[in-house]
């Protein structure tokens, strides 16, 4: 009886997820990982992060579903999907979401790529001058590094 119940509740999640648009399969699988980094972010509330998820795809769910019973009933097409480029918003969202909880719990990340997360996110000028800050300070340690490995390399020959 258990495994019958089992067996159907997988059918219909794979079902759903197979029928499920591409954009939505990355931003659902975002949102996991956002959700999953997040949990080594001290300074980030998992409670809030899981709110602003729901709703996210809540939102997207809307705008497929809507989209799609328009297409269906009236014939209407774009000629392009109206809820894959809302996804696409989101999941860029995401996806600095992920690079922020990363940042935060210490890892390093490449100084172009937290440049271009500072622009796209519309920071304050204080925020800004932290990610200079901090942009600089990876650069330096990296400096270190390479003056490291070049020393062994010279005390080794």
């Amino acid at each position: 009886m258990k495994t019958t119940i089992l067996k159907a509740i997988g059918a219909v999640i794979s079902g759903w997820w197979l029928s499920t648009p591409v954009a939505l399969k990355i931003l659902l699988t975002l949102c996991f990982v956002d959700v999953i980094s997040s949990v080594f972010n001290s300074t980030r509330h998992i409670k809030a992060d899981i709110k602003r998820i729901v709703l996210s795809v809540l939102i997207v769910l809307i705008i497929f579903y809507v989209y799609a019973l328009a297409k269906l009933q009236a014939g209407f097409n774009l000629g392009f999907d109206v809820a894959s480029a809302a996804c696409v918003f989101y999941i860029l969202g995401e996806f600095i979401c992920i690079a922020r909880n990363l940042t935060d719990a210490g890892v390093p990340l490449p100084p172009q790529l937290i440049k271009l997360l500072a622009q796209a996110e519309g920071l304050t000028k204080t925020e800004k001058e932290e990610i200079s800050a901090l942009q600089l300070k990876q650069e330096q340690e990296s400096t270190a590094l390479d003056l490291k490995q070049d020393q062994k390399r010279e005390d080794h020959v």
